[in-house]
């Protein structure tokens, strides 16, 4: 038997049907899991739009993680953040002086 620890989703065009929404089976399946598998959600967008999807699939524990930023910002969902990568300003400043 297969044993999964870890489910993730990304969340626009995936998660989220057409209309921006989790679909009630997606939701009633997540939820039913949830204890046994942990649920991360991805996304290119920042953690607090997520945030709402997190509430209503009950993941706001620090048990389960989100990645967000394209992997940039990875938190647990207390919003304790784990791991970060910026930019430096020596990069920022080289984009600055190639588009001047």
């Amino acid at each position: 038997m297969i044993n999964i620890r870890a489910i993730i989703l990304d969340v626009d065009g995936t998660l989220l049907n057409d209309n921006k929404k989790i679909g009630e089976k997606t939701i009633s399946i997540l939820k039913q899991v949830k204890n046994d598998i942990k649920i991360i959600l991805a996304s290119a967008r920042q953690f607090y739009t997520i945030k709402p999807y997190l509430e209503e699939l009950d993941l706001l524990d620090n048990d389960n993680y989100t990645i967000s930023f394209n992997g940039a910002l990875i938190v647990d969902n207390k919003e304790n953040q784990l791991f970060s990568s910026r930019i430096s300003p020596k990069v920022l400043i080289e984009i600055d002086f190639y588009f001047k």
